[in-house]
Order: C-alpha cells, then sequence, then structure tokens
C-alpha cells in the first residue's frame, strides 16, 4: 500500500487548493535540516496557499517570524524539534506543531503530545497527510482561539445529537459506542471518533464514580453539536457535585484522573460543579470528516467502509491501471484484495479433476 503513496517529492499535477484548504495564508514554519526535505514541505504549503518560511537550523527558525503551525523534524541535529517547541513556547509564541521523524519512539510521542503538538508524522508519507495536517493543525489553533474569547460559542450550523444514560456502569461503554457510531455515521474520521469516545468514556466513569450519583434513577446526559470541523461535547450529571479543586488536584497526571485523560484528548475542556447542583463538563475536538476525493486524489484512509458507488470506482480504478489515483487503509485493502480475487477466471471443473488425479 506504501508505495502508492508519494514520498517527499510533490505528487504529479499537485493543484493548487486556495480555493479549499481551511486557513489558507497563514504563517507556516517548516524546519527540516535537510535542505531538500525543507524546500519540497514548503513548495506544497505554498501551493496549497500558505505562507511559508523554512529553515534547517533551530537558530534559524527562532529568527524567523512567528509562526501560526509548525512543521518540525524531530531530529535536528544537535537540538531536537521539541526544543525548539519549547524555545518558541517560552518566547510567548504558541504554534500548533505537526512533527515529522523517521521512526518516532513512544516517549517521542508523549513529549511531543505534551508539548501540545497536533500530529506525529511518519517518514515517508504522501504530501497530502502533511497538507491534512496542517489543515488540522490550524483547526486546532483557531478553535483555541475561539475558546479564548468565547469559548461557550459552537461553530456555525452544528448537527445535535444527544443522549441521556443511568448512572450505572455499562453505561460509560454504552454511551462511547453510541457517539462513536453517531460520528460514523456523520462521517467524521477514525482518529477524531476515537479521541472524542474515548474522553467521553472518562468523564461518564467519573460521573458514575466520583460525583456522588445517588441511585441508578438518576440520569447522565450527554449532548453533541458537530459543526464542519468542530466537536462540542456536553456531559451534565445529576450528583452532589464537586467542591473548588485545589492546584494540587488539578495537576493530578493521566496515570490518576480520569479528567486528565479527557483533558489530553481533547482541544479544551471546561468543568463546572457546586456542591448540590451536580456537573457539567464541556469538551471540544477538532474533527476531519472523512472524504473519499479531494482534488482527484481518492482517499481511503479514513474510511471504515466502501459504499457500492465507492467499491465501483475502485475497481474501476484498479481496471484502468489507475491504481495511483487512490489510497487505502490496511482493512480496506483486505475489501480490496478479496473483489480482485473473486474476479479471477475460476478454473473448470475438468481442469479441477485432472489436478486432483495428478
Amino acid at each position: 500500500m506504501t508505495d502508492q503513496h508519494h514520498r517527499f517529492g510533490l505528487p504529479q499535477g499537485t493543484p493548487n487548493r486556495n480555493s479549499s484548504m481551511p486557513g489558507r495564508g497563514q504563517a507556516v514554519l517548516v524546519v527540516d535540516d535537510e535542505p531538500v526535505i525543507a524546500a519540497a514541505f514548503g513548495q506544497a504549503l505554498r501551493l496549497a496557499g500558505h505562507r511559508v518560511n523554512t529553515a534547517t537550523t533551530v537558530a534559524a527558525a527562532l529568527a524567523a517570524p512567528s509562526p501560526a503551525v509548525l512543521v518540525v523534524d524531530l531530529d535536528l541535529g544537535d537540538l531536537t524539534g521539541l526544543d525548539l517547541l519549547e524555545a518558541l513556547q517560552r518566547r510567548g509564541d504558541s504554534p500548533s506543531a505537526v512533527f515529522v521523524s523517521g521512526l518516532p519512539t513512544f516517549e517521542d510521542c508523549r513529549d511531543a503530545m505534551r508539548l501540545g503538538a497536533v500530529e506525529m508524522l511518519q517518514k515517508p508519507f504522501p504530501m497530502d497527510e502533511l497538507l491534512r495536517a496542517v489543515a488540522d493543525a490550524l483547526a486546532v489553533k483557531g478553535q483555541s482561539q475561539a475558546n479564548t474569547t468565547q469559548s461557550s460559542s459552537p461553530s456555525p450550523n452544528p448537527q445535535t445529537w444527544s443522549r441521556a444514560y443511568p448512572a450505572t456502569a455499562d453505561s460509560i461503554e454504552r454511551a462511547a459506542r453510541d457517539l462513536g457510531a453517531y460520528l460514523l455515521r456523520s462521517c467524521v474520521a477514525p482518529a477524531a471518533r476515537a479521541r472524542s469516545a474515548s474522553a467521553l468514556a472518562e468523564v461518564m466513569d467519573n460521573a458514575c464514580r466520583h460525583a456522588g450519583l445517588c441511585s441508578t434513577s438518576d440520569l447522565i446526559s450527554v449532548e453533541a453539536l458537530l459543526a464542519p470541523r468542530e466537536l462540542q461535547l456536553t456531559i451534565r450529571d445529576q450528583g452532589r457535585g464537586l467542591p473548588t479543586l485545589s492546584p494540587a488536584e488539578r495537576q493530578r497526571s493521566v496515570h490518576e484522573s480520569g479528567l486528565a485523560r479527557a483533558a489530553a484528548l481533547a482541544e479544551s475542556l471546561h468543568l463546572k460543579s457546586q456542591p448540590g447542583l451536580g456537573t457539567t463538563v464541556q469538551m471540544t475536538f477538532g474533527v476531519q470528516r472523512a472524504r473519499f476525493e479531494d482534488e482527484g486524489i481518492i482517499d481511503l484512509t479514513e474510511l471504515d467502509f466502501l459504499s457500492p458507488d465507492d467499491a465501483k470506482r475502485v475497481l474501476g480504478a484498479v481496471a484502468a491501471d489507475d491504481a495511483s489515483s487512490f489510497h487505502l487503509s490496511p482493512a480496506i485493502a483486505v475489501s480490496v484484495g478479496r473483489y480482485l480475487a473473486a474476479d479471477r477466471p475460476q478454473p473448470s471443473a475438468a481442469s479441477r479433476d485432472q489436478h486432483s488425479i495428478s
């Protein structure tokens, strides 16, 4: 599957995506100690409509204008991309960060996410993955700024989904599955579904175990507002409420606190609770919709299944020897392989008998 992806050079016929790329025109800083890769990334992002600066060292990156998005290689020689992001944050910049690495470790991913990274891309990857990651980073950046000025305002024209669950342990997984199914029907990409459903499970678990619910007749309500690039979840329980958290309690790690784990998965988490009045948790997530086709490239990496029309288009592309025009996830690749195997000529009964005799 990966050999069908374009590597770090621009895909042939890469279009100008100015008309469709979210957040186009914003400043992106690309930092890679290999000048050829930095230049290739920069060219692709410029064609997508972004203002791009490139650098090959940490010093040169720190001398560049403050970016909205930082695209940085993890290994920059003497220093790392993590060092660069920390330096930018210390001087007051807050770019959304996309890290790239040839072979990132679990510790690399953990440290990057702790610094607020949006994505860790493993080399090699198709250039469309970089464009998607930068678009997601800009969406997160915009959401963060919106939360600063008006945290309670959802994005325009949201879709609404709501459920109520009894305060029992089996409601935790049920709520997460229900939300995941709704987001699947709404064509939200798997990564966003996993983050939001996992965060919901943590908050549900917290409500059932720690909010002091008096009986199983008490209900926990869950409401989702889904906009084109944002999901807002609101969870309300009828428990006894929580006192004001101390600074030490607010700093509890993800190993100790379900709410800390939920906050790590969300772009923002706000908790309102008063003794006797229950607790409300509101979380926002940047979301990416799974799209079958984007600027002539058929992308199946974010789909969970093939519709009949999708299957016909894929098989038609294979028959036309145009396999490079689509990207496959491993699960979809298995389905396409079964289609192709079923279409092979089958041996006749006589040839099968002859083969068995010989």
